[in-house]
């Protein structure tokens, strides 16, 4: 069966603290409290996006200087490149995904409304393989949502599912990688963990606000 907005809501909001003192008294806490989970979902998204620290790397400012700085063939490469990971499978390459392969600042360049709703429901449609892939697909979707945090083009409702696969494929992930041996890097395993832990850091420094993840 598919999910609906209500379902996803849900689903993302499981995953916040609510008990951490700088949510409590907001209104999208109260809405939660009150089982508007849609509204608590979007409000929580909107807090993190509106916060000034922690950072996830990118600004509005810098995404406006990149756009006036490229010609209009790259921004025209751009949109092809993200219309080819549009059609192509989510979940490759390996150890990542199509559009955390694209690169931040082919997304900032290609963003549209459309293509971030697009992408919104190509997330939504892989539900039953959210929790598939080989390691390190943890950091190539934190990429994404870094690269889609500071654009207006990128609605709330766009990153719900977006996070909600992230929870699904760490809680893949985190169990087994966290048992790794330090004798892991003295072998080509050390490639595990270049494709892997950067993407818990990331998680657990940019959203602590979620259970587990500091």
């Amino acid at each position: 069966m598919a999910m609906n907005t209500h379902d996803i809501a849900s689903l993302f909001c499981e995953r916040i603290d609510w008990q951490r003192p700088e949510l409590a008294q907001t209104a999208f806490a109260e809405a939660y409290r009150l089982g508007d989970v849609e509204a608590a979902s979007l409000g929580f998204i909107r807090y993190l996006r509106e916060r000034e620290t922690p950072r996830l790397g990118y600004t509005k400012t810098y995404v406006w200087q990149l756009r006036a700085s490229v010609s209009r063939d790259q921004l025209h490469e751009a949109g092809e490149r993200w219309e080819t990971a549009q059609a192509r499978d989510l979940l490759m390459p390996y150890h990542g995904n199509a559009f955390g392969a694209l690169g931040a600042e082919t997304i900032f360049m290609a963003a549209t409304p459309e293509r971030c709703e697009k992408l919104r429901k190509r997330v939504i449609e892989y539900r039953e393989r959210w929790s598939e892939g080989f390691f390190g697909v943890v950091e190539s979707i934190m990429e994404v949502i870094r690269a889609l945090f500071p654009l207006e083009e990128c609605a709330d409702a766009d990153l719900l599912p977006i996070f909600c696969w992230l929870f699904a494929k760490l809680d893949v992930e985190w169990p087994g990688a966290r048992r790794w041996s330090e004798t892991t890097l003295g072998t080509s395993g050390h490639n595990w963990w270049a494709h892997t832990f950067p993407g818990f850091w990331m998680y657990g420094f940019f959203f602590p606000e979620f259970k587990g993840a500091a």
